[in-house]
């Protein structure tokens, strides 16, 4: 997950390790100067996300907050 947060141009950034749920993923904050974000790390393998993202895009389709997924 670090080498894709360094990848992703966060220059200037802290990262705050954040405990996850009972599943596979591996949740850290990136903070930069201006903003903060949540990066998920999922294993395709192990953590299909499909209907995550699905369930997303339903509720920002219908004006409710939902995390915005940038990939």
């Amino acid at each position: 997950m670090h080498a894709f947060i360094q990848k992703s141009g966060f220059a200037d950034h802290t990262l705050q390790p954040i405990v996850g749920d009972a599943s596979r993923r591996c949740y850290v904050r990136v903070t930069t100067p201006k903003t903060s974000y949540l990066v998920m790390d999922a294993p395709p393998e192990l953590e299909p996300i499909q209907n995550y993202m699905a369930v997303c895009r339903f509720l920002h389709a219908r004006g409710y907050s939902a995390p915005r997924i940038i990939a």
